[in-house]
């Protein structure tokens, strides 16, 4: 992943933290001699330093976006480093904030804050004991924390000066860090094409079909992922004799990243020239243009522009067709692309999506590239190994030909099975190999989507996405850049951006191709691992990881002697040395997939007994005790997702829950048997998404304080105060369904209207109810009550339940007339 931009996005991260709500206040709490008189003025000092530093890392990330040298490699390192210590302590001493704003009359609140913000810094730095006051104070550590910060961000500048150097000396010309993929002609350089003569017929009669000639301009992309063979297919259509008898003029032009509308022109140009070029010399892109469309007169043009990639400015791209545009001779342009976004600008015609071959079609070809011969029927040991190999490429034409390089070097048993379980092919660099060219399509992704395709090598292979957990899990985990609109409407931007360009295929669920999850996992080594293949011995993580899951399906085998499932012999073993490899202390993410038994949960608790930092934690089908996996649940203070599954009668939620303040998301939605919620659910300020059923969202005892809080299933009106309609007046954020109950304890209009429904924007469905079963409630309250009750415009569906004795649609005001027909 591209270094420079992940230290600048933590560096970033810090710096949201400083400028957030609180910070002046947790900055006076975390001074041991009392409050600072003046705690902004050092906040604006370190800010302003940070944004220098910022800076300098945002243009490192425009002129050199991959590093290279040492120098450079091992200052983004130790910035990065001190920026995850930044960032943990700063987050500490706003969690120590937020105790002593919901409980400031605990007298020991500020000095056991105090001691746990100090002792933070204090191994921060190395130190042998930290120490509570004097001019060690959490402030001024935290301010050499940031010091050293921006003394790495100088090492960074120098170091950025050589790298720059070095790539005029290397690169030739070349963009920096860009991996290009070579240009491309119209002329197939396969002996042999499989399986893509139907889509090629369909492609050559859309052009030749008098629907094309009768049209100014046509525009047919094909779109598919890297290496499954687009351009081959676009060489086959532009060298079928039909299509040349049909375009009196063909012309064949590489794209690529530089889609450049005056080097494009040129090009067309020098194809079209047949003697001295008229253009020769000329740079003005309206005198190019002109040339062009006097060369073009009379002449029905077949364009062919290879791997596209621009899809920002569609002015530019209409830009470079204004002459093509010009006559009625039906002219047509084929685009072959990755990115979906580029077809939605572009296309006019129903675009082709190629996928991979079909399994017939890619086995012979899987045959032609490993044996040299399709029809090869040999060896009938390596073809039992080889149809297995052959199901995990697929049908990608590029991994057979990775691949079957690989085999054809030794025609052996051994040497087949042993790239069927190393995956070796997927470690192949060379520019035919498949993995390189995958890669391609992630480095041109900017950073904010790159950091959020890798996270997910964290999921298994074959796991279905839930667009909305996935989006609160990488907010979570800071990825999601927060502005004007919600973190959640930008998370399901990117998702759907990676859907455009091909990372994600979208149904009712969000899927990864199994060779894109290949790609995630290779470009997120140093900061993501999953264990999920506990037969071999490969795959132990590097000590950088930052993100780790586990994936038990694999490790459960059934024993037919004992009748029940066994761990396998690695199981353990692997467990137990990933503990020793990954400093458990410093992860972030912590995440199980599987069932387990309790001989795992023993060893689990023992490997991760030092996690501390971890914002994202998911515990599924719990049989034990959430301490039996977790033994410091109650210090893991910087948690943002919580993720708990149980079907174990009679366990509730631990209390300690409600001390993680900074918990955003806590989903509970398959704890089967949960009937009662903490008493102190409250106090979980920061909680965005309370997943779980309706009837425990009505429990929460002061749901006012959870002014974030975007869902509400049920909320059901009581007389105590932490239960009665004013505490939904701050609730803002709430969207979606809010159902509220025994509206009949509330007494008048003036109560009623404590709802503040009219500010509840995001809500879409509304149902208000009345017990059936009520006494002493006139019905003028009732009106009343309802008048109260007004909701924003822009509700879709309002239901109203047990109002009066009958619903007649008379009785309701005249805000429910337009959004509830009568008999709805």
């Amino acid at each position: 992943m591209d270094v420079v931009g992940a230290a600048s996005w933590l560096v970033q991260v810090v710096l949201e933290k400083l400028v957030s709500d609180g910070i002046d206040a947790a900055w006076a709490v975390a001074r041991s001699a009392g409050p600072d008189p003046d705690p902004g003025g050092d906040v604006h000092r370190l800010r302003s330093r940070l944004q220098s530093l910022h800076l300098v890392l945002s243009a490192a990330q425009e002129r050199v976006p991959r590093a290279r040298s040492e120098a450079l490699l091992g200052s983004l390192r130790r910035l990065h480093r001190l920026a995850c210590d930044a960032d943990n302590l700063l987050d500490e001493m706003l969690y120590h904030q937020i105790h002593h704003q919901l409980h400031p009359d605990e007298a020991s609140d500020t000095s056991s804050s105090l001691s746990a913000v100090q002792s933070v810094v204090s191994k921060i730095r190395g130190a042998k004991r930290a120490r509570l006051g004097g001019d060690e104070d959490a402030t001024v550590r935290i301010d050499d924390i940031l010091r050293r910060m921006c003394e790495a961000g100088d090492d960074v500048r120098e170091a950025i000066k050589m790298e720059r150097l070095d790539a005029v000396v290397t690169c030739s010309g070349q963009a920096a860090g860009m991996d290009c993929r070579g240009w491309t002609t119209a002329y197939v350089t396969e002996p042999k094409i499989f399986g893509r003569d139907a889509v090629k017929e369909h492609i050559v009669q859309t052009l030749i079909s008098a629907e094309a000639c009768g049209v100014n301009l046509s525009v047919l992309p094909i779109v598919g992922d890297g290496s499954v063979g687009k351009t081959t297919l676009a060489q086959l259509v532009y060298s079928d004799a039909r299509v040349q008898g049909c375009f009196s003029k063909r012309i064949w032009i590489s794209v690529s990243a530089d889609f450049d509308e005056v080097r494009l022109t040129r090009e067309m140009l020098d194809c079209l020239s047949t003697g001295a070029s008229k253009h020769e010399g000329i740079t003005n892109l309206n005198k190019l243009q002109e040339i062009l469309d006097e060369d073009l007169k009379s002449k029905r043009l077949l364009l062919v522009l290879d791997d596209m990639w621009e899809d920002n400015d569609k002015s530019r791209w209409d830009k470079l067709l204004a002459p093509l545009r010009c006559s009625m001779n039906g002219n047509v342009i084929l685009v072959t692309t990755r990115n979906h976004s580029v077809v939605k600008m572009i296309s006019t015609m129903d675009p082709i999506h190629l996928d991979g071959l079909k399994d017939d079609e890619f086995w012979l070809m899987f045959k032609s590239c490993a044996f040299g011969d399709e029809k090869y029927e040999g060896h009938p040991s390596l073809q039992v190994i080889g149809k297995r190999i052959a199901n995990k490429l697929k049908g990608y034409p590029l991994a057979a030909k990775s691949v079957g390089a690989l085999l054809r070097r030794d025609l052996d048993g051994g040497h087949w099975m042993s790239i069927l379980q190393s995956d070796e092919w997927k470690l192949q660099q060379g520019p035919d190999d498949i993995i390189p060219a995958l890669k391609l399509s992630f480095t041109h992704l900017p950073f904010r989507l790159q950091r959020c395709f890798s996270y997910c090598a964290l999921f298994p292979k074959g796991h279905m996405f839930d667009g909305l957990d996935l989006v609160r899990i990488w907010i979570s985990q800071g990825l999601i850049s927060s502005g004007s609109k919600r973190m959640e409407k930008t998370g399901y931007h990117y998702l759907n951006d990676l859907v455009d360009r091909g990372f994600f295929q979208k149904s009712t669920y969000y899927s990864m191709h199994d060779l894109i999850h290949d790609l995630a996992h290779i470009v997120s080594l140093e900061e993501c691992h999953m264990m999920d293949n506990f037969d071999s011995g490969s795959g132990t993580g590097h000590a950088t990881i930052r993100h780790l899951s586990i994936n038990t399906r694999s490790a459960y085998k059934w024993n037919p002697h004992a009748c029940s499932f066994s761990p396998s012999d690695n199981f353990q073993r692997k467990l137990a040395y990933i503990g020793e490899k990954v400093q458990t202390k410093n992860l972030s993410t912590l995440m199980l997939f599987g069932k387990y038994d309790k001989e795992f949960s023993e060893t689990f608790s023992k490997v991760f007994k030092e996690v501390r930092y971890l914002r994202v934690l998911r515990l599924p089908t719990l049989s034990y005790s959430i301490d039996s996996l977790i033994c410091n649940f109650s210090k893991l203070i910087h948690l943002r997702y919580l993720e708990l599954i149980s079907s174990v009668p009679g366990t509730p939620l631990p209390e300690v829950i409600c001390q993680l303040y900074h918990l955003q998301v806590l989903d509970v939605e398959y704890w089967v048997h949960l009937s009662t919620l903490p008493h102190g659910m409250s106090n979980l300020v920061n909680l965005r998404h309370f997943v779980a059923r309706g009837e425990l969202h009505a429990k929460i005892a002061g749901v006012g304080r959870l002014k974030l809080l975007q869902e509400l299933k049920e909320f059901r009106v009581g007389k105590t105060k932490d239960f009665q309609i004013e505490q939904l007046t701050g609730l803002r954020e709430l969207g979606g369904s809010l159902a509220i109950y025994n509206l009949e304890n509330v007494g008048s209009r003036e109560e009623s209207m404590n709802a503040g429904l009219r500010d509840k924007i995001y809500i879409h469905d509304l149902l208000l109810s009345w017990c059936k079963n009520r006494f002493d409630v006139s019905s003028i309250t009732e009106a009343k009550v309802l008048e109260g009750l007004h909701p924003h415009c822009g509700l879709k569906r309002l239901h109203i339940t047990s109002y009066g004795e009958m619903l007649v649609i008379m009785d309701c005001p005249r805000f429910f007339l337009p959004v509830y027909p009568y008999g709805q």
